[in-house]
């Protein structure tokens, strides 16, 4: 499995050069490929920076949360605020209201 640092440090590298490219063949308004030129940022963005960013949120979530799942989470909670965990997951006791008519 390639690096995360690897990945983003391509991610960049490709960025940079199309933007110089992005500068040199589409900005000027007498540029052959002027025309391209939003097609050209969207697929920058879409392709390039858009991915980069979602897998690097995604690591940071990971690390964030120190790799444990959605079930630790909830113990976590849970016990912060003084209650067992497995009284979150078996139903509560709660009497009827028709006993009481």
């Amino acid at each position: 499995m390639a690096s995360i640092a690897a990945y983003t440090l391509a991610s960049g590298v490709v960025a940079v050069i199309s933007f110089v490219i992005g500068g040199l063949f589409f900005a000027p308004d007498d540029a052959l490929l002027h025309d391209w030129a939003g097609l050209h940022q969207r697929v920058l963005v879409l392709a390039v920076v858009f991915p980069c960013r979602i897998v690097l949120s995604l690591r940071l979530l990971q690390v964030a949360t120190g790799g444990r799942d959605q079930a630790s989470s909830t113990s976590r909670v849970a016990r912060r605020a003084g209650v067992s965990p497995d009284q979150l997951t078996r139903p509560s006791s709660v009497p009827s209201s028709e006993g009481s008519r």
